[in-house]
């Protein structure tokens, strides 16, 4: 196949840095326990959304929404009972908010990534491509114009 000029040079690059990290001699872009490398609220967001995302989430929200039910039922849901269920669900709300905008982003970060790093090992492919998700809006609109052209012949 033949590839772009320097392509196989990257790839023996990568390669020797992802072995230096196995040896752990490597610098920290590359390391094979990555939640280790993040800072701490990346992490804790990570991990918040491991747990959730579990199917027993589900089961632990049902469990907790009746015992509110049965409790507030026992307390006739007094004023200052639904004013701490309303301050708890805005708290959850609000951090859940966040945890799913953090994991969001880093994985659409990594997959482009990904598909820039396909983009550069492919022969034939248009290397504009490459991190366009960083270029203008005027840059964008002339790229969909140009690919919508090619398309239609």
């Amino acid at each position: 196949m033949n590839y772009e000029p320097g392509i196989e040079d990257r790839h023996d690059q990568l390669a020797e840095r992802i072995a230096q990290t196995r040896r752990g001699r490597a610098n920290d872009e590359i390391s094979p326990e990555p939640l280790l490398n993040r800072r701490w609220s990346s992490r804790q967001l990570h991990l918040l959304g491991l747990a959730v995302s579990h199917s027993w989430a589900g089961v632990v929200a049902l469990a907790a929404a009746l015992i509110w039910v049965v409790v507030g039922v026992g307390i006739s849901f007094s004023a200052a009972w639904q004013s701490g269920l309303a301050c708890t669900t805005s708290i959850i709300t609000v951090v859940m908010l966040f945890s799913m905008q953090h994991l969001q982003s880093r994985d659409q970060q990594a997959t482009q990534r990904k598909l820039d790093e396909i983009l550069r090992a492919l022969p034939n492919t248009d290397h504009r491509l490459i991190a366009v998700e960083d270029r203008s809006d005027e840059e964008l609109g002339a790229l969909a114009e140009m690919n919508r052209h090619d398309r239609n012949g």
